[in-house]
């Protein structure tokens, strides 16, 4: 195929890029003064003099009214216009329920700082009663330094979790095991509202199958965070947006979801709700799930037993029942128009019941062949506790302050029982039988603090964090026999980790006419200690370690006009190993399978350099990334037939990459977006005993469209292919599924009933295989693609103004790698 012989060609294409922003920022700039124009500021109040907040406000050139500048005024009613040079101005302040105003400058001469009196608006007289205002986000947005993918506006969402959802963003692939990559990448940051998810591994992707569509706003893709955010995640960060009120006085909101498939019916129900008053703002939801889910794996596996060929074809069906609770609850209070303070508390509590079925054959030279059957029954419950202080101040010369306290708990207690029977024909010839206990208890504390104004024409931030990490997992192992259980002290174990990371940051930002320029530095120091307990009460010390990074990033920007810009970015990022994969004991899986830690597993650092361009709906981009010391899940055999997964170092992961992105207005009722991404991707190091080196063209195709249709009906077509790839030493085949839902607004447009069908096809599944180090495996995976999913959402109260305001908190980081 043509992809083959793109990596040249790419270097080619990178480098044009390169040259480009180099010859740009090679032209002299005509500055005057300092090389900015000055700054217009002011405030927005009723009659009463009391704030409003979010009024739309334009700066017109008083002479022919063309919009110069437009801005939306902040939750204490404040506004500005940065950059404005000299001229005759009026300023225009519009918003639902008010009357228009125009205000007329005086002469202004493009220089300093102008505090325009606070613009009283008067409410209308005449409500909008049948005035219908609709505009709707594209289901894909593509922004300089992320790309959004709006669920609430999404038909095909309708009946899905979080984790289905990540599926069909552009460039994020959830490889067999459930792990998530993007762009090729799989460091990554798990943000929920700024706040920690608390979670990796497995206990990841059980959260993230636990928050419905119904309470997501939007999922952020963020690729080149600044030096503001923690420097952890080669990849950037992904920002789970949750919905939020918008309305003063009191809004509820209220959803159900039913999920129909080939096994049990799976369903879902939330309620949020917003009450604002002018010095404070009291918010919540809820959210109650449960779900059965059956899935299928085969396994094929081909390996040695002293120097003889052994095959292992298994069979597995996994049956879950989960059922769990969700829930936010928060305050904000108005000190004054220029302060707010909050605190607001997160949870999570789910069950889950599992249930495996396994049988195996097992053939060799000497046999006539072997069966396994074994089960495995599993309880486990998961709580997630998070607790949240905050401060923010802001007032109109630019000043910003904030801080930020956390404190979060996350306990997972877990007990399995796994029977393996051996047959040899009809005969029983071996029973093994094991037992066990596993729990998990993980105490984050954070600090944060930023602090914001402007300097020289430019902004200047700095800001701090402090964070400590506390991990106790143990595991408890026992061998049943003549149901009787006895402790096994080889595989019993208490694991403590602790960590504290102290960082600080310093970024300026500046606009030069079309120039747009950040630069930042971020410093992190870390210390860490992790201590094994063994039953026999042996010590091990099995993690000791103390480091400084600094992480420095940057980018340019050149607008040539409104629709069209050329930018480059450069950032350094760090992979810091979640908790228990440090862990070096042993956590059995079945009969056959094993997984443990590797305490010598170093944290992975990536340095990446993009380089993007707008124009109008078309967004192309181009980046290469070098991550050193490549933490990469490998799987190797041990006693012959069996076979053990854990993580390791490699030398490097490079990657090389191209996207494209396009939004086309086909018709006035047709809406599609069309997206491109290939990735060249290279893979070295010691694996085992052998040298692995991977190497892969791949790419994937995404699309969109949206139609809206007579009597207020919508309808959506969703698709994505994506290639074959590598994920570490396998090869993962490609992967494709269409989607189509319809949705139809009722109860005078405060009802919403949608109803959709996924993978349509029945063709989404996940297969790979690995032939390497002497082992051979094969594996595939299919689970409930194809549903048939109603959804009915209904919205009562005041549904014009501002809610509950976002913020992030110092915790992501650290919760991120809790497992």
């Amino acid at each position: 195929m043509f992809f083959i012989s793109l990596k040249p060609v790419f270097r080619s294409v990178f480098s044009l890029y390169a040259l480009t922003a180099l010859l740009l920022a090679a032209v002299p700039c005509n500055v005057k003064g300092q090389g900015v124009a000055g700054r217009i500021a002011g405030r927005i109040i009723d009659q009463e003099k009391h704030p409003v907040p979010f009024i739309s406000v334009a700066l017109l050139n008083e002479k022919d009214s063309a919009l110069v500048k437009a801005a939306v005024a902040d939750e204490q009613g404040n506004y500005s216009f940065e950059g404005i040079p000299g001229g005759h101005y009026m300023i225009v302040s519009t918003g639902i329920g008010y009357r228009e105003n125009v205000y007329k400058l005086p002469a202004y001469n493009g220089t300093g700082h102008v505090q325009v009196p606070d613009i009283s608006l008067l409410k209308s007289e005449r409500m909008l009663k049948e005035t219908v205002i609709s505009g709707k986000k594209p289901l894909v947005q593509m922004k300089a330094d992320r790309t959004i993918l709006n669920v609430a506006g999404s038909i095909n969402a309708t009946g899905s979790n979080a984790l289905e959802l990540m599926r069909k963003a552009p460039g994020v692939r959830v490889s067999g095991d459930e792990s998530i990559t993007v762009n090729g990448k799989n460091g990554l940051m798990i943000y929920l509202d700024g706040k920690p998810t608390n979670l990796s591994g497995k206990d990841l992707m059980d959260f993230l199958k636990s928050i419905p569509s119904t309470s997501i706003q939007s999922i952020e893709i963020i690729s080149n965070p600044s030096a503001k955010y923690d420097a952890a995640g080669n990849s950037g960060i992904i920002d789970i947006k949750t919905k939020k009120n918008a309305n003063l006085g009191l809004n509820v909101s209220a959803t159900v979801n039913a999920n129909f498939g080939s096994y049990n019916p799976k369903y879902d129900g939330s309620l949020s709700l917003n009450y604002r008053g002018r010095k404070y703002n009291i918010y919540g939801d809820y959210n109650y799930f449960n779900n059965n889910n059956r899935t299928r794996f085969n396994f094929l596996k081909k390996q040695s037993d002293n120097g003889e060929p052994v095959t292992l074809d298994q069979q597995f069906i996994n049956y879950t029942h989960g059922r769990g609770h969700n829930y936010k609850a928060g305050v904000d209070f108005f000190l004054s128009p220029k302060s707010t303070i909050g605190v607001v508390m997160n949870g999570n509590n789910n069950k889950s019941d599992v249930f495996g079925d396994s049988k195996a054959d097992i053939s060799d030279a000497g046999s006539h062949g072997q069966r396994l059957i074994s089960t495995n029954t599993q309880q486990q419950k998961n709580n997630w506790m998070n607790y949240n202080v905050n401060y923010h101040f802001t007032d109109t010369t630019g000043r910003e302050f904030s801080m930020d306290g956390d404190y979060g708990t996350y306990t997972v207690r877990a007990n399995s029982y796994q029977p393996n029977y051996y047959y040899q024909g009809a005969t029983e010839t071996e029973r093994k039988i094991y037992s066990s206990y596993t729990s998990s208890d993980i105490e984050i504390a954070t600090f944060k603090a930023d602090y914001q104004q402007r300097l020289l024409g430019g902004n200047i931030s700095v800001g701090a964090k402090f964070s400590s990490v506390k991990s106790d997992n143990g595991v408890s192992f026992f061998n049943v026999i003549d149901d009787e259980s006895l402790p096994d002290t080889g595989r019993t174990n208490q694991f403590v980790y602790r960590e504290k990371i102290a960082a600080a940051y310093l970024m300026y930002n500046l606009k030069l006419k079309k120039w747009e320029m950040q630069a930042g530095i971020r410093g992190e120091h870390t210390a860490a200690e992790g201590t094994l307990t063994t039953l026999s009460k042996s010590l091990v010390q099995a993690v000791d370690t103390n480091y400084f990074n600094l992480f420095p990033s940057a980018t340019v920007t050149y607008n040539f006009n409104d629709e069209s810009s050329l930018g480059i970015a450069y950032s350094k990022r760090i992979d810091r190993p979640n908790y228990r994969s440090l862990n070096p004991f042993e956590f059995v899986l079945d009969e056959l399978t094993y997984s443990k830690g590797n305490p010598f597993l170093r944290p992975q650092y990536t340095n990446t350099i993009k380089v993007s361009q707008n124009y109008r709906k078309l967004n192309v981009s181009v980046s290469y990334s070098n991550n050193k010391d490549y933490m990469m899940s490998f799987i190797d055999t041990i006693d012959g037939r069996k076979s053990y997964e854990s993580r390791i170092n490699m030398y490097y992961q490079k990657l090389y990459d191209l996207n494209i992105f396009y939004q086309l207005p086909v018709t006035k009722w047709w809406d599609a977006d069309f997206n491109l991404y290939y990735y060249y991707e290279d893979i070295k190091g010691l694996a085992g005993k052998n040298i692995l080196h991977n190497t892969q063209n791949s790419y994937s195709l995404s699309t969109n469209h949206t139609f809206r249709l007579p009597h207020k009906w919508t309808m959506e077509l969703s698709a994505f292919y994506n290639s074959r790839s590598l994920w570490g030493a396998f090869i993962v085949d490609p992967q494709w599924t269409v989607d189509a839902g319809v949705q139809k607004k009722i109860l005078k447009d405060a009802g919403i009933i949608k109803l959709s069908v996924s993978d349509i096809f029945n063709s989404l599944e996940l297969s790979n295989v690995r032939d390497f180090g002497g082992y051979y495996i094969k594996s595939g995976r299919t689970w409930e693609t194809t549903q048939l999913r109603l959804s009915f959402s209904y919205k009562f109260g005041n549904l014009k103004l501002q809610g509950p305001r976002n913020r992030d908190t110092g915790v992501e980081e650290e919760e991120r790698r809790a497992k």
